[in-house]
This record gives structure tokens, sequence and C-alpha cells, in this order.
């Protein structure tokens, strides 16, 4: 298996960004880090 490339999302609570979380999290290739939110 080739290496997780290590993200950090910096999101705001829109329902774009929870599809993004979720692409984020249940995706293989993805090692989520970090998670940071945001007003707006």
């Amino acid at each position: 298996m080739a290496a997780s490339l290590h993200i950090i999302l910096d999101t705001d609570p829109g329902i774009d960004d929870a599809a993004a979380i979720a692409a984020a999290l249940f995706a293989p290739e993805l090692d989520l880090q970090l998670m940071t939110t945001v007003a707006g």
C-alpha cells in the first residue's frame, strides 16, 4: 500500500464542508491529521 497523504481540514459548519469531512474520513489514501472549524 502506498503512503497516505497527511491532510489538515479548515472548515466552516456548512453542508459542503460536512461532505468534505466525510470524504476525508473514509478515503483510504488520506490521513486526516487535524481539523479546525471557523465561522463563516
